[in-house]
């Protein structure tokens, strides 16, 4: 339940999560320590057969939480009032001295965009990043630092052409995985 709202996953979400989860897996370490990003891997899966609805086994980051007491924090938490107090955002420009916009850009958005380019153009990844599915990591002070990731790969795409034609691995699904009558891409 999220928000009072009961959230249920229809088994193409659950099918497309997992494989997305073992596509994101194929991202070479290096390459996700460069951009400093990671996701919450959807590493199972199942389904109600009578409402075709299920639930995803979901983990944390585990990549770059490296630091002690860092955590992750959804971007709609930064930007959301704090009772009277205002945005986290806020403070953390504040704190930093620099012009909003240059915070916003160079604490935020310069590595999402790096990050997001590289899985798009070089991985053949489309994520749908939104401020809910979006985490930035705050360090054990408080402070951005500028590693991020991404959960529900349900939520996310790939390009079998672009990724074919880049030599990328796809994932070999065993016999009946996918849901019948898939109405989705892969």
């Amino acid at each position: 339940i999220i928000s009072r709202l009961r959230r249920r996953l229809r088994e193409n979400q659950v099918a497309r999560g997992v494989i997305m989860s073992a596509l994101f897996e194929t991202v070479p370490e290096r390459h996700r320590a460069a951009i400093g990003f990671d996701w919450c891997a959807d590493s199972a899966g199942m389904v109600e057969t009578l409402s075709g609805h299920g639930w995803l086994l979901r983990h944390f980051p585990r990549r770059l939480a490296t630091d002690e007491g860092s955590s992750f924090v959804p971007a709609f938490s930064l930007i959301s009032m704090r009772g009277e107090q205002p945005p986290y955002l806020v403070d953390l420009i504040k704190r930093s001295g620099l012009r909003p916009e240059t915070f916003v850009i160079e604490s935020m958005l310069r590595r999402y965009v790096e990050a997001s380019a590289y899985l798009l153009f070089v991985q053949a990844l489309y994520v749908e990043a939104h401020t809910q599915n979006v985490l930035y990591e705050v360090d054990a002070s408080g402070g951005l630092t500028g590693r991020f990731a991404i959960r529900d790969l349900s939520d996310t795409s790939v390009s079998i052409p672009l990724r074919l034609a880049r030599r990328k691995p796809l994932p070999v699904l065993a016999s009946g995985f996918l849901p019948a009558g898939a109405s989705f891409p892969l």
